[in-house]
């Protein structure tokens, strides 16, 4: 797979899910396309943060160099239901970023979907 084709997804936005996520953007931009959450909020706080020109102080140890993120980053399409993404969006790889007491089953989400999975610790 090159990176053209990475198609990601993540599931838990708060500073360490988009703190991947920012990340992964800078890597292969474009290949964030849709993530998952129980509420947007700091997704929406960190990232707008971002975009303007100030240091995100939500992304706590999670701050990264967010220069040259996409602007239409902030317009991702959000689920609160990670099977409901799972279902609808184009992806083939998911980050999660959850609780470390949802890993487990958010793991076996994405395995039932045949997806490449990049999970923090532990599981």
């Amino acid at each position: 797979m090159e990176m053209k084709d990475l198609k990601i997804a993540c599931i838990g936005a708060g500073s360490s899910g988009v703190g991947h996520m920012i990340l992964l953007e800078q890597y292969a931009p474009g290949s964030v396309v849709a993530f998952c959450d129980l509420d947007r909020t700091l997704f929406d706080n960190i990232v707008g943060a971002y975009l303007g020109g100030d240091s995100a102080k939500e992304a706590g140890d999670f701050k990264t160099d967010a220069t040259g993120l996409r602007k239409d980053f902030k317009d991702l399409p959000y689920y609160p239901d990670p099977d409901e993404m799972l279902a609808k969006e184009d992806i083939n790889t998911v980050v999660v970023s959850t609780y470390c007491c949802a890993h487990y089953e958010m793991v076996e989400k994405c395995v039932k979907h045949n997806m490449n999975i990049l999970l923090e610790k532990p599981i």
